[in-house]
């Protein structure tokens, strides 16, 4: 069998198993050619083998989530769909290999994205009922379906202290920071001109798909500060030390991994006045597992061994002053934020071999203060 290194992206025609139990996607490509898209979890197809050297494990991304092989070839139709079956009609990116035999148009997945509709809506909230946001005047239904966003679980939230872990969720309602807020704090934007001199109001972001009129969000990225959403643990505050991750990218340059992971950290007084130290560390999926649970992901041979070393930590200076109420007290609900950044390289050897699927990122200093997790896990992007 000849394989070829590749990538495809088309339309869903299909999603079923086959009789050998593959998962099977088939999919017309932009040349109007017709590909069989088969995908067997478990270690990725690596060509040539190397013997003895582990791999990654393969995936299947909704627009918001991991997917188990169940949930996508569930023939539930997606809300606002009609009797469209599950992802059927939405677009399918495919990273594997083709099989080049003669006769025979066939993909090899190792990992699988798909999205129903690929759409995006930016602009101004116009009404907010406490159920519905309106943006650009067009009604935003939350997706509550298994297959997307539920907003109470969180990756960047800290996990419940439980022997049974949550599901790896993004957040609906996010703010520009990416901490999950309340959606009564999602508020319009005011009709009336803006004083001179002041500067255009930041647009909100949803991503979705539109159906029967509406649009069927994944994820509301308000342009607001919004006010913080409560933990999953009930027993922290409000204010407790928080960190997301925006963006983990690597790039395979051959002999080194080159990395680029940013995101936000917020925490209240007297960490507010602190120089923060950011730690970074890399977790694989285990085996045998989808990598939607968080009990599925491991550290690369240990926690220790799994830090990204060799290029220091991050350190953060969180001085931004936040909102405060009317008698002039902190508002804990829009604490201060600030960006950080990591960028640099690290040989590929040793527990480094492969490319980080996950990265974590902690607060070093916030967790020595409060003596509790504050840390946030991201799948990265990698580019040849």
């Amino acid at each position: 069998m000849a394989l070829i290194e590749a990538s495809l992206e088309g339309p869903i025609d299909t999603i079923g198993l086959d009789a050998a139990g593959r998962l099977v996607i088939t999919s017309m490509t932009a040349g109007g050619t017709r590909v069989t898209i088969l995908y067997t979890p478990g270690p990725v197809l690596v060509v040539p083998a190397v013997p003895g050297v582990p791999v990654r494990q393969r995936s299947i991304r909704s627009p918001s989530q991991r997917l188990t092989v169940a949930e996508l070839i569930s023939t539930t139709s997606l809300p606002g769909r009609g009797a469209t079956q599950g992802f059927v009609g939405g677009t399918v990116i495919a990273e594997g290999f083709y099989n080049t035999d003669a006769g025979v148009n066939q993909f090899l997945a190792n990992h699988i994205q798909v999205d129903p509709g690929e759409m995006v809506l930016i602009g101004a909230v116009t009404g907010n009922n406490g159920t519905t946001v309106q943006v650009n005047t067009v009604d935003v239904v939350p997706l509550t379906d298994p297959r997307f966003s539920t907003n109470p679980i969180s990756i960047d939230l800290n996990p419940i202290p439980s022997t049974v872990l949550p599901p790896l969720r993004t957040p609906l309602y996010k703010n520009a920071s990416g901490f999950s807020i309340t959606l009564g704090s999602i508020t319009p934007d005011p009709t009336t001109p803006l004083p001179a001199g002041a500067t255009a109001l930041p647009s909100t972001a949803v991503q979705g798909y539109f159906a029967g009129g509406k649009m069927h969000a994944s994820s509301i990225a308000f342009g607001g500060a919004g006010l913080l959403a409560a933990l999953a643990d009930p027993m922290l505050p409000i204010d407790h030390p928080r960190i997301s991750i925006e963006r983990a990218d690597v790039r395979d340059l051959g002999t080194t991994f080159d990395i680029e992971v940013r995101g936000f950290i917020t925490a209240p007084p007297p960490l507010s006045q602190a120089e923060h130290v950011l730690e970074f560390r890399v977790r694989d999926m285990k085996a045998g597992t989808f990598g939607t649970l968080l009990s599925d992901w491991k550290y690369r041979v240990s926690e220790a061994a799994s830090e990204i070393t060799g290029l220091g930590t991050v350190r953060v200076d969180l001085r931004t002053p936040g909102a405060t109420l009317p008698d002039g007290t902190p508002n804990k609900q829009i604490p201060p934020v600030q960006r950080w950044r990591f960028r640099g390289s690290i040989s590929k050897a040793g527990v480094h071999l492969l490319p980080p699927e996950r990265i974590e990122v902690r607060n070093f200093t916030a967790e020595s203060a409060v003596h509790r997790p504050v840390r946030a896990e991201l799948d990265t992007d990698v580019r040849e």
